[in-house]
């Protein structure tokens, strides 16, 4: 299977989820469901393997590095809450969008390639 990619928009900025065929996927990232790389801007799920809750724990991490949040180290557990409830208030609509969007996505290839 070639890979499989779609184009989401995280805070205006251009992220790739790649979708991969399983043995590759596991190949390239043992030990995990999926991945999230922000220096290249990219999500990567196996063909097998793209729940609604996984696909949106990569696509808020995506969020997360947008927002420079990603390295939150050091804060006090009221400062966290606050920047958990401040991502989800003004962007979990649209995390929670994007996700089911990737889902039904990954729903058509699977299908197609079964």
């Amino acid at each position: 299977m070639a890979p499989y990619s779609l184009v989401i928009r995280v805070v205006g900025k251009r992220w790739r989820v790649r979708i991969l065929d399983h043995k590759e996927f596991k190949k390239r990232h043992p030990g995990t469901l999926a991945v999230a790389k922000p220096h290249n801007k990219t999500i990567v799920l196996s063909i097998k393997h793209a729940s609604f809750e996984t696909v949106c724990h990569e696509i808020t991490h995506a969020y997360l590095d947008e927002l420079c949040l990603g390295n939150a180290i050091g804060l006090k557990k009221a400062q966290t809450e606050e920047v958990i409830c401040e991502l989800m208030s003004k962007f979990g609509p649209r995390i929670v969008a994007q996700s089911l969007h990737v889902v039904a996505a990954h729903r058509r290839l699977k299908q197609r390639l079964a």
